[in-house]
C-alpha cells in the first residue's frame, strides 16, 4: 500500500457612543479583480502502474493506460447536486467513490460506489451515517481508506471555523454494508495500517498526532517530544512490520523538513535527520512509499527531498515545474504523478487613493516524472466540456469590486475578500499572499477558552507589521460554546448565568483588542466577532445561547466597541435567533458555503447576500456582513499553498490605532 497525501504547515449599528465609527455617505473606491484559468480544474488523481492512472474532472472519473495519451471514462453517473469527497483504488480493478449530498436542514447523506472490474460496473449504496438531527451531520468533508475489500473507514469532519477540527470515524468490516461509529480527536487526516492500529493527525494547529491501538475506540497523543508547537505540520505516520516513519515540516525562523523514525510503535519517535529549506513552503507535495522511502517536493524551490532505502538525500529539479507541485503520488522513488498549481494576482498602479486594478489567474496541470523528480512532463487531460460551471470557477473571466472606506479610526468598512486560518501565518507568507492573492483581509483568533491555536506571534508589533503590508483584520474571539454541544468549554444552561458569561467574555475580548493595539487608549472603538459553532435547534440550548449573546453584545457596547458574531445561517438556530434578542449584534459573519461539503476555491463572484430565507437581505444590510463562502481547503497564490477558509466582505474590519503609545504585550488569553 502506498500512503500519499499533502501536508499543511503549518443589525442595527451602534451610534449612542460618544464618537461615531462609520460614515456611510462616503463612497468606497474600487479594486477590479479578474480571474482566469487555461486548464481544467482538478484535485483528485492517482497512479496505479507506471502507465495507468485515474483522474476526476467535473464529477466524472477517467482512466488512462498509456500515461495520458488516451483517456477512458470509467465512473458511475453522479448526481449534479452531489460532491465527490474521495476516490480510492486498491488496484487497477478495485476502487471506491464516496460522494455526499446536502439535505435541506444542512445535514449530509453519503453514497459509496464500488467497482471490482475497473469501472465496467458499479454497486451503489446510500448511507445515512448520522441521525440527521445530530449536529455532527453538518459535515465539512469526508475521507476514506481501505485495508482490503472488506475493511475500510470513513472520517467525517464537521462544519466549523478553522479554529476547530471535529469529526466522527466510521468503520466497516463487511465491505460497507454496516458501519460502527468512533470518536476522532482530529478530523483532518486519518489512516489505518490494520484493523487496530491507526492515526489521526492535523487538527487546527496542524501538528496534532494521535494514535489508536484498538481500532478507534480510544486515542492517545503520539506527537514527537521535540516537535515545534508553531508552524509545524505532520503527515500521518507509516508503519510497516512495526517500524514507523513520520515526516514533519517545521517553520519558525528557519524552515526544515524533519524525519522521525520509530523502531516500534510503542517506543516513541526519534529524530532521524533534517533537511533545511530556503523557503517557508506552506503545503508541500509528499508521497510516502514505506518506512524507508519517500519523495517530497518543495513549492517555491527546485529542491526534491527523497529517502531511498533509509538514506536521506536532496536533488535539484532540472526545470521549474516542480516548484509549483502541491500534490504528489509516487509509485516508486523514480516514477510518479503530481498536481501543479500556478496562481497569482497582479495589481496595477493605483488609479487614485484606495483604487487599483487586480488581475488573477490560475493554471492547474497534471505532471509525471520517471527520474525521481529531476524532470517533469505535462500529461494532457481529457478534453471535456464542464457540465457544471460552478465546479470550475476560473474557466471564465469575471470581475468583482473590492473597496474600502477611508480610515475612520480603528475600524473600516471593507468590500472585498479575505481568508481565515487558525494559526496566523509568518510575515513572509503573508507578504507573498498580499502580493499575489486576491485576499486583503485576514482573521485574527485573538483569544478565548475554546481557541485551539496559540497564535503566539500575535503582538501589537506583529499586527502593525501585518497592517504595514496592507492587511485589514477580523478579530475573532472563541470562548464557551453552546451547552448542548460536546465542546470542552461550554456556557451555562441557566440563562441568567449565560448572560453574565457573555458579559465576561466581552471584557476579556476588549482587553485583548487593547493589548494588540486595535482600540483607542480607553479600550474603545474596535470590533470583535464571537465564534459560536452550530448547536442545533434544542429550545433550552437556544435560550442559553441567546442570553449569552445578549450579554456579549451589551457589554461590548458598554465598553464602546462593536459586537460581531460568526455562526450558522440555518433556521431556528444561530444568527436567525440573534435578530430577536434585546441587543442585536452590529455585524454578522455567516458560515454559508457555495459548494457542497469538502470543496472550496476562490470565487470572484462571491457575495454576502442571499443567505437563506431566515436571514433576508433586508437584515444586517448596511455594510454589516462577512460571509465565509468556502470551508477548509487549499489555495495556491504566488507559489505558496495554504489551508484556509474563504470569505467575502461587505462589512466591518479592524485596523490598529495609529496614535497609541507603542508597546508589546504578550498573549494572555
Amino acid at each position: 500500500m502506498r500512503f500519499t497525501n499533502t501536508i499543511t504547515k503549518i443589525g442595527s449599528f451602534f451610534f449612542s457612543l460618544t464618537f461615531i465609527f462609520f460614515n456611510y455617505e462616503a463612497q468606497p473606491n474600487q479594486i477590479i479583480q479578474r480571474a482566469s484559468q487555461d486548464s481544467t480544474l482538478f484535485e483528485k488523481f492517482g497512479l496505479l502502474t507506471p502507465d495507468t492512472g485515474w483522474i476526476s474532472l467535473d464529477q466524472r472519473l477517467f482512466q488512462t493506460i498509456d500515461s495520458g495519451l488516451s483517456w477512458y471514462e470509467i465512473g458511475p453517473v453522479i448526481p449534479v447536486d452531489a460532491r465527490i469527497q474521495d476516490i480510492e483504488f486498491l488496484n487497477i480493478d478495485t476502487g471506491w467513490i464516496l460522494w455526499t449530498k446536502t439535505t435541506d436542514d444542512g445535514g449530509s447523506t453519503f453514497t459509496l460506489a464500488h467497482t471490482i472490474d475497473r469501472g465496467a460496473t458499479w454497486s451503489i449504496r446510500e448511507h445515512y451515517l448520522f441521525d440527521l438531527s445530530d449536529a455532527s451531520s453538518q459535515s465539512e468533508k469526508a475521507d476514506m481508506g481501505w485495508i482490503d475489500s472488506q475493511n475500510g473507514w470513513i472520517a467525517v469532519k464537521k462544519i466549523s471555523s478553522s479554529n476547530f477540527s471535529l469529526g466522527t470515524l466510521f468503520k466497516t468490516s463487511d465491505g460497507g454494508s454496516t458501519w460502527r461509529t468512533f470518536p476522532l480527536p482530529a478530523a483532518d487526516r486519518v489512516t489505518f495500517h490494520d484493523n487496530q492500529l491507526g492515526w489521526a493527525v492535523g487538527g487546527p494547529t496542524g501538528n496534532n498526532v494521535f494514535q489508536t491501538k484498538d481500532g478507534g475506540s480510544s486515542w492517545q497523543d503520539a506527537a514527537p517530544d521535540l516537535l515545534s508547537l508553531s508552524y509545524a505540520a505532520v503527515h500521518e505516520p507509516v508503519v510497516v512490520n512495526g517500524q514507523g516513519l513520520l515526516i514533519v515540516v517545521e517553520g519558525n525562523t528557519k524552515s526544515k523538513l524533519s524525519v522521525y523514525t520509530s523502531v516500534h510503535i510503542d517506543s516513541g519517535w526519534s529524530l532521524y535527520d533534517q533537511v533545511p529549506m530556503d523557503v517557508e513552503p506552506g503545503i508541500i507535495g509528499l508521497s510516502i512509499l514505506d518506512q524507508q522511502n519517500f519523495v517530497a517536493t518543495i513549492p517555491g524551490s527546485k529542491t526534491i527531498v527523497r529517502m531511498k532505502n533509509a538514506k536521506l538525500e536532496t536533488l535539484e529539479s532540472n526545470d521549474d515545474r516542480s516548484m509549483s507541485i502541491v500534490d504528489l503520488d509516487m509509485l516508486s522513488t523514480e516514477i510518479g504523478w503530481a498536481r501543479s498549481v500556478n496562481a497569482r494576482c497582479v495589481t496595477a498602479s493605483p488609479l487614485n487613493d484606495n483604487t487599483a486594478s487586480v488581475s488573477c489567474e490560475s493554471h492547474t496541470r497534471l505532471l509525471q516524472t520517471r527520474d525521481g523528480g529531476s524532470t517533469w512532463q505535462e500529461i494532457q487531460l481529457p478534453n471535456i466540456r464542464p457540465a457544471n460551471s460552478q465546479s470550475m470557477p476560473h474557466l471564465l473571466d469575471r470581475s468583482v469590486t473590492m473597496s474600502a472606506l477611508p480610515n475612520l479610526g480603528n475600524t473600516e468598512i471593507f468590500i472585498g475578500q479575505g481568508f481565515d486560518k487558525c494559526e496566523i501565518p509568518p510575515l513572509s507568507q503573508l507578504q507573498t499572499w498580499w502580493d499575489h492573492s486576491p485576499y486583503k483581509t485576514v482573521n485574527l483568533y485573538i483569544g478565548g477558552s475554546s481557541r485551539a491555536c496559540s497564535n503566539s506571534a500575535l503582538t501589537a508589533t506583529y499586527v502593525d507589521q501585518m497592517y504595514e503590508q496592507g492587511w485589514k483584520f477580523i478579530p475573532t474571539w472563541v470562548g464557551p460554546q453552546a451547552p448542548c454541544t460536546g465542546f470542552l468549554s461550554r456556557m451555562s444552561n441557566d440563562v441568567a448565568t449565560a448572560y453574565n458569561q457573555g458579559v465576561e467574555e466581552a471584557n476579556l475580548a476588549v482587553e485583548r483588542l487593547s493589548e494588540l493595539g486595535l482600540t483607542y487608549s480607553d479600550k474603545s472603538g474596535s470590533i470583535a466577532y464571537y465564534d459560536i459553532e452550530y448547536y442545533g435547534t434544542n429550545t433550552a440550548c437556544r435560550a442559553a445561547v441567546n442570553s449569552f449573546m445578549d450579554g456579549w453584545v451589551s457589554q461590548m457596547h458598554v465598553l464602546g466597541n462593536l459586537a460581531g458574531v460568526y455562526g450558522s445561517t440555518l433556521c431556528n438556530t444561530g444568527l436567525s435567533d440573534f435578530l430577536n434578542i434585546t441587543n442585536v449584534p452590529d455585524a454578522i459573519w455567516p458560515a454559508r458555503w457555495y459548494h457542497n461539503a469538502g470543496e472550496g476555491y476562490y470565487d470572484p463572484d462571491a457575495t454576502v447576500w442571499n443567505l437563506g430565507s431566515c436571514l433576508p437581505n433586508t437584515e444586517w444590510a448596511d455594510h454589516q456582513r462577512i460571509r465565509q463562502y468556502e470551508g477548509d481547503h487549499n489555495e495556491t497564490w504566488g507559489g505558496l499553498t495554504l489551508g484556509i477558509d474563504s470569505n467575502v466582505l461587505d462589512g466591518i474590519v479592524a485596523i490598529p490605532y495609529s496614535d497609541r503609545v507603542f508597546s508589546d504585550v504578550p498573549p494572555s488569553h
